[in-house]
């Protein structure tokens, strides 16, 4: 397996390749001090090569001297023996690089003078490769040998490992590996760093819970671990479907397992509770633009494998729209500009149907406004009608379909950002027609009034990408214009509680960005920032992740599209949606009609659909 270093060069290193290749014989590339992850089956972690590099040849000199000395077994004077293998080393070595083996040798113990130290409960193979890191300051970790090493490591109190290995699986989280991840990390206990692991990986089995189910990973689960799994899920009848799924792997073998744990539980096995399918979360790109005129298309990404595919296009074409998701799934579009045209209509998208339809349009022309769904309603927040940057604010109630005029903004703004957060709406920056504005308005929909937040960002933006953390109580603002052309990757952090601005130098972006989007995904364990433009005005068509524990933004995809003004959200998919069968019909060259019947002859009724959505994991 081949691996490359991992170390604090300053060397720029190489771009990302496209998530969609084949990386199953590259070499992973990591750089230490905050640069672009590059994921791949295996890697070595040089941790000798900053001190090396910082001119200390002498220190690397000793490095090697000693890994000679331990190779050649000169002057060992401990054996460590595990299943399967016999490691000696020196004791001085050991301790000085694992508190475990420092408290093992100096607490009097019998085996602090013993030669011969038996650890029963250690991995031979992680043990091994540790120690060799202990002298060489090398750590070679592929997938097949990560979550032993983390494991191992969090015996030997090995902080700096169990980082390491943390940040990296992070990275590579997916539907195929993400219960083996939950299971080791939930046996690690509370380091912070497994803890943020083990909370990702379980919103992905929540997320995804009918292709992890399908997994040889959740099929192979003990039953115990099973149940602590399905613990962490509040609704029963999810609770069920996890042990339906794990009995239906083995029924003879595991049925009476089940039962005997609660005699209800087996009745309402064998009664099999009928329970809604759940629909798997998508990100759908909508509109925008990328030259002379607006986008009419919409893209959507299948998180499962990494893909970006074409849906149903729009009526008309959109930049700087609003778009909102509804709780029946349905996307609303609305308003936005074509060239020097500013739109008053509004239309909505159905992925199970993969076409759209025409709503009434609203009381104002608005472009670069803000959207949010809140209490049963679409509110469309201020905006540009050609003329105006717009105070008005309008609501969309989806049971009547009729809009309304509600209480008007303090300052009219367009190229706002705007979010819902504890049940209110925020908006968030924008331009008043004269300055970039720094100000924050709070709506109250009890009281149809909005408030000024007494505390402004610390930067004037406009056109900012911003979304709510429920879990930390806080919002996030990214980007923006802070003067007309000059473009900011700085990120911004409201406290809720407290109502004051800090900035979020760990979450700055990878570059300049204006006209961008940004969402939470996972249960906000990854944030995503798509599209946009930079500094240089090129129009961007990359994706970048986010995540909590490595704290670096990485590429993720590309979208087909380069879009700025664009419009991002998540939306749930049922697995026969229309929107999947185009594109599994578009994969296969096949007229739908074909499609349709050789869907209908397979046994499963899905025919090539099925496979196409188990396709190997995007990392």
């Amino acid at each position: 397996m081949s691996s490359s270093s991992f170390s604090s060069s300053s060397a720029t290193p190489p771009p990302p390749p496209s998530p969609t290749a084949d990386m199953s014989n590259s070499a992973r590339v990591l750089v230490w001090a905050g640069s672009t992850c590059t994921p791949a089956p295996g890697f070595t972690w040089d941790a000798s090569h900053e001190a090396f590099t910082a001119g200390a040849a002498a220190d690397h000199s000793q490095r090697r001297r000693l890994v000679a000395l331990w190779e050649r077994g000169v002057l060992t004077d401990v054996e460590l023996v595990v299943p399967g293998d016999r490691i000696a080393a020196h004791r001085v070595v050991l301790a000085a690089a694992s508190p475990f083996f420092h408290a093992l040798f100096t607490s009097g113990m019998r085996e602090s003078h013993e030669h011969a130290v038996e650890l029963r409960e250690m991995h031979a193979a992680a043990l091994r490769e540790l120690v060799t890191y202990m002298y060489s300051g090398q750590l070679r970790v592929s997938g097949d040998t990560i979550l032993a090493i983390l494991h191992t490591a969090n015996q030997l109190e090995m902080l700096e490992v169990v980082e390491l290995c943390c940040r990296q699986l992070m990275l590579e989280l997916h539907v195929a590996n993400c219960v083996d991840i939950f299971v080791c990390c939930e046996q690690l206990g509370s380091r912070t760093p497994c803890r943020l692991l083990e909370d990702a990986a379980m919103a992905m089995i929540a997320t995804f819970l009918s292709d992890v189910v399908a997994t040889d990973a959740f099929a192979q689960l003990p039953l115990a671990m099973l149940l602590r799994i399905t613990a962490r899920f509040e609704d029963p009848a999810l609770q069920h479907v996890l042990l339906d799924a794990w009995v239906a792997h083995d029924p003879a073998a595991r049925q009476p397992q089940v039962a005997s744990l609660s005699p209800a539980i087996g009745c309402e096995l064998q009664a099999k509770q009928a329970v809604a399918p759940r629909k798997t979360p998508m990100i759908f790109a909508v509109g925008g633009f990328n030259g002379p005129t607006a986008l009419r298309s919409v893209e959507c990404l299948d998180v499962r494998t990494g893909e970006w595919f074409a849906v149903a296009s729009m009526h008309e074409k959109r930049s700087y729209s609003g778009t909102v998701v509804t709780p029946d799934n349905r996307l609303v579009v609305l308003g936005g500009a074509c060239n020097l045209r500013y739109l008053r209509s509004v239309e909505r998208f159905d992925p199970e149907t993969n076409s759209w339809e025409e709503l009434p349009p609203m009381r104002k022309t608005r472009s670069y406004l803000g959207a949010a769904y809140l209490d049963g309603g679409v509110f469309v927040v201020g905006g540009f009608n050609g003329m105006t940057h717009l105070a008005s604010v309008e609501r969309l109630d989806l049971a009547t379909q009729r809009w309304d005029e509600m209480a008007p903004l303090h300052v009219g703004r367009s190229g706002l950002a705007l979010v819902v957060a504890q049940g209110q709406l925020l908006a968030i920056g924008g331009y008043d027609g004269r300055r970039h504005l720094r100000s924050v308005e709070r709506y109250d929909p009890a009281r149809n009034e909005w408030t000024l937040l007494p505390l402004s960002m610390r930067s004037a933006r406009n056109g900012p990408a911003a979304l709510t953390l429920p879990h930390e109580n806080a919002v996030l603002v990214f980007g923006g214009e802070s003067r007309h052309g000059l473009r900011m990757s700085s990120t911004e952090r409201l406290n809720l509680a407290t109502g004051e601005w800090t900035e979020d130098y760990g979450a700055a972006l990878v570059d300049c960005r204006s006209g961008h989007a940004a969402l939470g995904f996972l249960d906000d364990a990854w944030l995503l920032c798509l599209g946009g433009s930079n500094k240089k005005d090129e129009y961007v068509s990359a994706v970048h992740r986010f995540d909590r524990l490595t704290k670096q933004w990485t590429l993720h995809s590309q979208m087909q599209a380069q879009r700025c003004g664009l419009n991002v959200v998540v939306a749930g998919v049922s697995e026969q949606a229309g929107c999947l069968k185009a594109r599994a019909n578009e994969m296969l060259g096949m007229d739908p009609e074909d499609a349709d019947e050789a869907r209908a002859s397979s046994p499963s009724g899905s025919g090539s659909l099925a496979r196409l959505s188990r396709r190997a994991p995007f990392y």
